[in-house]
């Protein structure tokens, strides 16, 4: 943990190139496209992305979940209306 503050508001300062937190001034964004998608933390673990499976199934399962938990909704709200 960094600062002395569990909700993480304290004061953050560059780390340099190596470090956690690094400034980026508006140069170094408009290099980059203006692009925010700045990330140099990599897990170890994580999966390759070339591995993960098509994302239609992986919609279709949420969407399926999302039907079912609306649906118990519904009925719990019928069973508390008076």
């Amino acid at each position: 943990m960094h600062g002395k503050k569990s909700d993480g508001t304290s004061k953050r300062t560059d780390q340099g190139e190596e470090g956690r937190f690094r400034c980026f001034n508006r140069d170094e964004l408009t290099k980059r496209g203006e692009n925010l998608d700045i990330n140099w933390l990599k897990d170890e673990n994580a999966s390759n992305h070339d591995e993960l499976p098509e994302p239609d199934p992986i919609t279709a399962m949420i969407r399926e979940r999302l039907v079912t938990a609306m649906e118990e909704m519904d009925a719990l709200t019928a069973l508390l209306e008076p």
